[in-house]
């Protein structure tokens, strides 16, 4: 039975990642990409997230880097016990991993937390957070037609969630857009245990 996505980054316009309880903030109109991938290199390092901390300390997250963390993140999981299917790639985003995982013991809720904190949380946010996101194919033209049918336009130049949103201050048609790719998404993925949307 598959319960829960563990991995869900990441807005391009407003994150919050956690880690040790020092949170780090990805918000429009901060401070530079550099610079808050060095601030995070710095936090890793004092929580001693030494994967994380190599990964980040240049100022910039490559790709390699992400896959590398996701590597890193799933061996901790196996070696923790913790029973979890393969990384699928987010047809939502075509940038995230979902991975689904098993209802974990009290223990192997210790190794996902410990491990996601450990090796993946900052590395992801800060990757995932700038990086354009582009919607499956399928899954796009699904939740376009939805949301002609539910009175919203759409241009039809749209190629991810946030286009489809066009504007986060219209609450009517962000929770429309969000209905329909999570609707779509579970009828033409039903393999993927969970989806989410980032705008």
């Amino acid at each position: 039975m598959r319960i829960r996505r563990l991995i869900v980054p990441a807005s391009v316009l407003s994150v919050v990642c956690f880690v040790g309880g020092v949170g780090l903030s990805l918000a429009t109109g901060g401070p530079d990409q550099r610079s808050l991938v060095l601030s995070a290199a710095r936090d890793a390092a004092a929580h001693g997230f030494e994967e994380q901390r190599v990964a980040l300390i240049d100022g910039v997250v490559t790709r390699s880097e992400y896959r590398g963390a996701l590597g890193d993140l799933t061996g901790c999981l196996s070696r923790g016990g913790v029973s979890f299917q393969a990384p699928v790639l987010s047809p939502v985003d075509g940038v995230s991993y979902i991975i689904d995982v098993a209802p974990p013991t009290a223990k192997q809720a210790v190794a996902l937390s410990s491990c996601t904190e450990r090796y993946w949380d900052l590395v992801s946010t800060l990757f995932t957070s700038y990086q354009t996101q582009v919607m499956n194919p399928k899954l796009l033209a699904a939740s376009m037609q939805c949301l002609r049918t539910a009175g919203f336009p759409v241009t039809g130049d749209e190629t991810s969630f946030p286009e489809l949103v066009a504007d986060n201050r219209d609450e009517a048609r962000r929770e429309a857009a969000a209905q329909c790719v999570l609707d779509e998404g579970h009828r033409l993925f039903p393999e993927l245990g969970s989806l989410s949307v980032f705008a």
